[in-house]
């Protein structure tokens, strides 16, 4: 038996894990991400010198990882939602006083 035989009977066995990661950026207010939660990590290759949170959630439509910046890390850390369902809707960006742009999110998690 080779490979692709290999893969094919996984698949129909709903074996296979995909490992490959979609990258959620938010441009549109509205925009939901909705899945569980299965890895915080940390994340440097940002727009700003600070370390902030990438999250991994596999959702319906595959794994997907999303940047929510340090406000919502904050909020976060305080439940750790590894392993858990959460739901992300961005709700547009807010300049803060120092010019820097700031997006906004409602975070459901259970």
């Amino acid at each position: 038996m080779g490979f692709q035989e290999d893969y094919e009977k996984a698949r129909d066995k709903g074996k296979l894990k995909r490992l490959t990661k979609q990258i959620q950026s938010w441009d549109e207010e509205g925009q939901v991400l909705m899945g569980k939660c299965t890895i915080v990590e940390p994340f440097t290759e940002g727009q700003f010198d600070t370390e902030v949170n990438s999250y991994t959630i596999e959702t319906d439509a595959g794994i997907i990882s999303t940047v929510l910046g340090s406000a919502t890390d904050k909020q976060l850390s305080k439940i750790d939602p590894v392993g858990k369902n959460i739901r992300i809707a961005y709700r547009g960006k807010k300049t803060l006083k120092d010019g820097r742009p700031m997006n906004l999110f409602d975070v459901d998690v259970w």
